[in-house]
């Protein structure tokens, strides 16, 4: 479903950010690695640390080192 609300009236920056934020949303007490997130939906690593650091930056999304 959400898929059609997101299809043709948004940016692929705006749709992949309504993705994180409600993937992120769905587990709010989970630390979600950035790995997870790219697998489950389907977005580039350098396309979801872009969104995920505008979020970050925003102050909509908190996030932490992890381990290297």
């Amino acid at each position: 479903m959400l898929d059609k609300i997101l299809s043709k009236d948004f940016s692929k920056m705006t749709d992949y950010t309504l993705l994180v934020l409600c993937a992120l949303a769905d587990q709010p007490d989970v630390l979600t690695p950035q790995s997870t997130l790219a697998k489950l939906l389907d977005i580039q690593p350098a396309t979801l640390k872009k969104t995920l650091r505008l979020l970050t930056q925003s102050g909509l999304v908190q996030s932490t080192r992890g381990e290297s």
